[in-house]
């Protein structure tokens, strides 16, 4: 994985009901989901984050050009991209934390 070989620790979930389920369980700095996921849309996981008080910062990826990508409400690094990219785009999340 890009970050872990940039220093970072990363837990996978599969899906985005098990991402919640982790969510649930333990706290994170920040998530990186995918737009497009079954059987939950990244957009879907942010809501449901979301409607349960979760305010961890997330970061959407996405080859998708559409307008779903547009109404996103959360930063959108377009694929593909580098670990460079993908590395400050999760800085710059950290930074807006404090972290």
């Amino acid at each position: 994985l890009l970050l872990e070989r940039r220093g970072f620790e990363v837990v996978v979930a599969d899906c985005g009901p098990s991402a919640l389920k982790l969510l649930g369980e333990q706290s994170f700095d920040v998530v990186v989901s995918d737009v497009s996921m079954t059987p939950m849309t990244g957009p879907e996981l942010l809501a449901s984050m979301r409607a349960g008080a979760d305010e961890t910062p997330t970061l959407f990826m996405s080859g998708y050009s559409g307008g779903a990508v547009e109404e996103l409400d959360a930063p959108m690094l377009p694929k593909p991209f580098t670990g460079v990219e993908l590395e400050s785009a999760v800085h710059r999340l950290l930074d807006l934390q404090g972290k």
